[in-house]
């Protein structure tokens, strides 16, 4: 017998997301063998293996959905069969992070400057989902609520690690 990926290598979804996999067992000559039995385990990056069938249908195809961490990274799942001992086949996944939920200020905002001038160092914040990941690729939208001075961009957008910067000038007023 051989065993092969059928489905979910090189896949992605988002923390907490369910993903789909699935394993093909076949003969030598590439039939399906059915009736073998699979497992599979995560063995790097956390998650959870949420529901599989364990027995190969009458395709060969044994299937899990991998629920996948709260935390980014790089998922791997092993996938074995009784008929095959000492054979594997690896499933790597990406987690990606969730939807924004959050922009945390990452520079500190309580900062003496010249009036006039550009502060020394840039204003920053850090946007996340719901468990603290940074989100790529989210506009930030600049705007003065209080006092003088004014920002070099009205609109950033975050990088691949959420962050997103902006130089500030102050304005003609001290104390604010």
């Amino acid at each position: 017998a051989i065993l092969s990926i059928n489905s979910g290598d090189g896949g992605s979804g988002q923390v907490q997301s369910l993903v789909p996999i699935s394993i093909k067992t076949t003969d030598v000559n590439g039939n399906p063998v059915p009736g073998v039995s699979t497992a599979f385990q995560v063995i790097e990056g956390g998650g959870s293996v949420e529901s599989f069938d364990n027995i190969t249908d009458s395709q060969g195809i044994a299937a899990a959905q991998i629920r996948l961490p709260n935390t980014i990274g790089t998922l791997k799942v092993k996938a074995t069969s009784d008929r095959l001992p000492g054979f594997f086949k690896n499933f790597t996944i990406t987690v990606t992070p969730g939807s924004a939920t959050n922009i945390v200020m990452v520079s500190d905002d309580n900062v003496e400057g010249t009036i006039g001038l550009e502060l020394v160092n840039p204003l920053v914040v850090k946007v996340v989902d719901v468990f603290g990941n940074p989100v790529e690729g989210r506009s930030i939208q600049w705007v003065k609520t209080k006092g003088g001075g004014s920002v070099e961009f009205t609109d950033t957008v975050t990088d691949s690690n959420g962050l997103s910067e902006n130089q500030f000038t102050l304005g003609p007023d001290a104390g604010i």
